[in-house]
């Protein structure tokens, strides 16, 4: 019957959805623990380079200078700064590409005709509540 096609027809919709929520879920999820994990071991690097050369001496002999704890310390602030700012833009671009994509499944459900000609069918002379 017509009903059942219509609730296959909407339990596909539905499952169709599911299926690419939960692809865009793992995706996702993946892409934000790679870049967690990218940030984080350059973090890690940044102050274990930083703080080896932050503990040695002054070179006497080949003159060089060493790194204070004082500007591995600033340096690291601009660093959580730089990362900060990196990851906003980031979070802004998805949510400016989800909402695009949105916005144009919005405007396809617009363009689509009715199904039913609302300018068709019999117009009733009398009613009253029975049909």
């Amino acid at each position: 019957t017509g009903e059942e096609y219509e609730r296959e027809k909407y339990h596909k919709a539905c499952n169709d959805a599911l299926g690419y929520g939960i692809k865009e879920a793992l995706m996702g999820s993946g892409v934000y623990a790679l870049s967690q994990y990218l940030e984080m071991s350059i973090s890690v690097l940044l102050l274990w380079y930083g703080g080896g050369i932050a503990i040695r001496q002054n070179d006497s002999i080949t003159n060089s200078t060493t790194l204070s704890v004082g500007q591995l310390i600033i340096f690291q602030l601009y660093w959580n700064m730089m990362r900060t700012s990196y990851t906003t833009l980031i979070d802004n671009a998805t949510a400016l590409t989800r909402s695009s994509g949105a916005a144009q499944r919005v405007l396809s459900l617009l363009d689509l005709t009715a199904d039913i000609n609302p300018h068709e069918g019999e117009i009733l002379s009398h009613l009253n509540g029975h049909i």
